[in-house]
């Protein structure tokens, strides 16, 4: 799979922290869009496709879980990771029970965020390769 053609979108109503976490994933060549709410994230998708998506637990209005809820039923195979800066053990397992891939605590280093992207792209990948040798 090219860089190019692997699209993350951060979903968090911190506008500075989203920015930073797309700053640096494309300076580390990984295309990222922001979205500061549950709306403007499902409007976004319906223009582009993106592979991960990284969603802040706590939103306004439609909260990360819903809108993780939503993705799913919409694109079952769509990797998507929770963010919170704090979380009941029950939330977690809720979150992960739900089909989210990872939950990430804020404040978080980038590099850790960055490995996590690139286990998805090579899972991917793989995921990939297999269907292209089933056919």
């Amino acid at each position: 799979m090219k860089t190019n053609d692997f699209n993350v979108l951060v979903v968090d109503n911190n506008v500075l922290f989203a920015k930073c976490v797309v700053d640096y994933l494309n300076l580390n060549n990984i295309s990222a869009d922001f979205a500061s709410n549950a709306d403007e994230a499902m409007l976004i998708m319906s223009k582009k496709k993106y592979q991960v998506v990284l969603i802040e637990l706590r939103l306004p209005m439609i909260n990360g879980m819903s809108l993780m809820k939503t993705i799913h039923m919409r694109n079952p195979l769509l990797t998507t990771v929770m963010m919170a800066g704090y979380a009941t053990e029950s939330q977690v397992k809720e979150v992960l029970s739900s089909g989210a891939l990872d939950f990430i605590f804020k404040p978080f280093h980038m590099e850790m965020f960055k490995q996590i992207i690139e286990i998805i792209k090579l899972r991917n990948s793989r995921l990939n390769e297999s269907d292209i040798q089933l056919v």
